[in-house]
This record gives C-alpha cells, sequence and structure tokens, in this order.
C-alpha cells in the first residue's frame, strides 16, 4: 500500500522559517472525538534528514507512519511530519540555511505539538492524544 497524499505541507507552525510540517488525515470521517496524531520527529541527530523521510520506504518511521493511515484499528490516526532548525553543520561540511544549537530543536518539537493542540478542532484531532515518535533526534 503506497503512503497517503499529504492533507497540507509546508505548514509553518513557529515563527522561525525552518519549522514547519506534513500532515496527513487518514481516508474517511475522523473519529467521534478527534483522531489521535502521530508526531514524526525525523533522525539526524538535530543535524540533518527532514520531514519527507517518513513517506519512502525504507526510511525511518515509513513503516509506523504508513501504517496507521492505511489500516484498520480501533484508533483513527493522523499523522504530522515535522522538520526543527538544525546544527549549524551536517556532516561537517554542509552549512545549513537555519543553524542552530540544541535545545532549540528539542523546543520546536514542542511548538509543533502545542500548534497541534491549538488546531485540533480544525484537524480533527483528539488534543489529548498526540504522540511522538521519531529516529535518532
Amino acid at each position: 500500500m503506497s503512503f497517503p497524499t499529504a492533507t497540507f505541507r509546508n505548514k509553518l507552525f513557529a515563527p522561525h522559517p525552518a519549522c514547519r510540517l506534513n500532515f496527513f488525515e487518514r481516508a474517511g470521517s475522523p473519529q467521534a472525538g478527534g483522531n489521535a496524531c502521530l508526531v514524526f520527529v525525523h533522525g539526524g541527530s538535530w543535524v540533518s534528514n527532514n520531514r519527507e523521510l517518513p513517506e519512502t520506504s525504507p526510511n525511518n518511521g515509513y513503516e509506523l507512519c504508513n501504517y496507521v493511515l492505511n489500516n484498520a484499528t480501533a484508533q483513527k490516526w493522523s499523522v504530522a511530519s515535522i522538520d526543527f532548525r538544525q546544527g549549524a553543520y551536517d556532516g561537517v561540511v554542509v552549512p545549513h540555511s537555519f543553524p542552530s544549537y540544541f535545545p532549540e530543536p528539542a523546543n520546536d518539537t514542542g511548538s509543533a505539538v502545542q500548534w497541534l493542540k491549538d488546531n485540533a478542532t480544525d484537524l480533527d484531532l483528539n488534543p489529548d492524544k498526540i504522540v511522538l515518535f521519531g529516529s535518532s533526534a
């Protein structure tokens, strides 16, 4: 089964231009009380990769994100895959457009969760059922 098409992409969730997310809704009507939301935090030691990672097999996150969007479970899920400010260098040689230092990436992750909670009604989410999942970072 292929990865679903994003409901929307490149949504700014915090003032910094690197803080963006892609959002995927499971097909069909939302669950009463709102869908749960899996927030995918891509790996890369806070310095590499991006929010597109779980959309392509066999990348980290693909299997779980694809499963919750495409399979019948008692709980309906949505997925938000986020970008955050990353470290100054990827592999020590490629500078990022928005270099940052810890704890900024972790704070950006918290901002994404807060944005999802603040917009839960419009996104058909249950603000009490937001789960973080990631690899490495």
